[in-house]
């Protein structure tokens, strides 16, 4: 009994021992949530310790002897338990009056955070495809596509080709623009007199020393067939059909050198134009092939653009100063023949017949600019003539403004055609 009492006693100073250390701990705590805390796991620490010596108790009742050590370890096993809550309670961050665990605090907001970067990911993702699928819309068509539309286009009749063309790709607004078919028509018209009045007033109508055999031979650089030279010769040597003759040989010179679609040594278009067409192979001429012809109205077109001193004005082209060589070739080479039939008094200098001619061939090269700028394809057109020559040349057109390519050319003005009247 006194055994069991002695326990009791020990248990007893046990339990006041832990209380006073606790009320120490609890006092050098800052934070009341803290203390809280510490005080609830010192409890229960306590009450380990409580069972713990009662068991030592029970144990005493058969040995008695071994009392007092067991009251000194149970003493020493609350302190320790007292003082390491009590540190981990003071190095603890206060939470305020919530009493919940820390750990599913901290996995609260690892999910949630995971959550939102998640979203985000998504986000961007979303983004991302959505601008690639707009740049991959219209995908480039693979070699062998591209490779079979080129050889479709080529074996394509000339009138499903021409349904398609035009300058889809060119902007109109970057083409110079033309007169009107009435104003190109008059302005043509207007140099027939021109040419007329200088043939008047500066050849003679006498007998010629020239023989027929030197006549033609004066001709052959100018590009003309056989029976167009046979056929200037033989009028040129008749007085009563020499301004005809005459006439009709300057505008066949004249505007033959003047059409793109004739270009020779001679050109009065410019020197990069004649070089282009002097350098091109010579094609066969059975036929002209259409994609070469729609090949050369889209560069005419832009050439014209790029040699305008100021494009953006989109008027005609201008004759620069440097075709004023290519006129005097042109006269000098024309004196061969036209010196024989010149006028030589002194009312009528040699001079005074050659500065003429070249204006007459200066104020031609202007329209002959204007029309090779122009939107339109054209054409000069000397048809042959049974019952007369022509001494000025018609004009057809050969496409519309936006360069698509008629079936057939339209005439817009017909050539001037002068009778013939002959002595015999």
């Amino acid at each position: 009994m006194s055994s069991r009492q002695g326990g009791r006693r020990t248990t007893a100073e046990s339990d006041e021992f832990a209380s006073s250390t606790l009320s120490t701990a609890s006092a050098s705590s800052s934070s009341a949530s803290a203390s809280s805390a510490a005080s609830t796991e010192v409890s229960t620490d306590a009450t380990d310790t409580e069972a713990s010596t009662n068991a030592s108790t029970d144990a005493t009742d058969t040995d008695a002897s071994a009392a007092t050590p067991t009251t000194e370890f149970a003493t020493i096993t609350a302190t320790a338990t007292i003082t390491e809550v009590t540190t981990e309670t003071i190095t603890a961050p206060a939470t305020g009056g919530s009493t919940g665990n820390p750990r599913a605090i901290a996995a609260g907001i690892g999910v949630g955070t995971g959550i939102a970067a998640s979203l985000i990911l998504l986000l961007i993702a979303a983004v991302f495809y959505r601008r690639r699928k707009q740049r991959r819309a219209d995908p480039a068509p693979t070699a062998s596509v591209v490779e079979e539309s080129s050889h479709s286009s080529l074996e394509l009749s000339p009138e499903q080709l021409r349904a398609g063309t035009g300058y889809a790709g060119l902007p109109n607004r970057d083409l110079l623009l033309g007169a009107s078919d009435s104003d190109v028509k008059k302005e043509l018209r207007s140099l027939g007199p021109l040419i007329e009045a200088h043939v008047t007033a500066h050849y003679h109508l006498n007998a010629v020393r020239a023989t027929p055999e030197s006549l033609h031979a004066s001709l052959r650089q100018f590009g003309l067939s056989e029976d167009t030279r046979r056929m200037v010769v033989g009028l040129s040597i008749d007085p009563n059909t020499r301004h005809v003759a005459i006439r009709s040989l300057l505008a066949l010179v004249i505007f033959s050198n003047l059409d793109t679609h004739f270009v020779g040594s001679l050109s009065l278009l410019p020197p990069a134009v004649r070089e282009f067409f002097q350098s091109r192979p010579r094609n066969s001429e059975d036929r002209q092939d259409f994609l070469n012809e729609l090949a050369l109205v889209s560069w005419r077109r832009i050439t014209t653009f790029l040699m305008h001193e100021n494009p953006q004005e989109r008027t005609p082209l201008r004759p620069p100063p440097s075709v004023k060589p290519q006129v005097e070739a042109l006269v000098t080479e024309l004196e061969g023949f036209l010196f024989n039939f010149a006028s030589m008094d002194d009312a009528q200098p040699p001079f005074d017949q050659r500065a003429s001619l070249e204006a007459v061939i200066s104020q031609c090269v202007e329209f002959g600019y204007e029309v090779f700028s122009h939107p339109c394809d054209w054409q000069f057109t000397f048809p042959p003539q049974e019952k007369g020559v022509v001494v000025l040349p018609g004009l057809e057109k050969l496409s519309s403004s936006r360069g698509e390519l008629y079936g057939s050319p339209r005439v817009v003005l017909a050539p001037e055609v002068a009778p013939i009247e002959s002595s015999s």
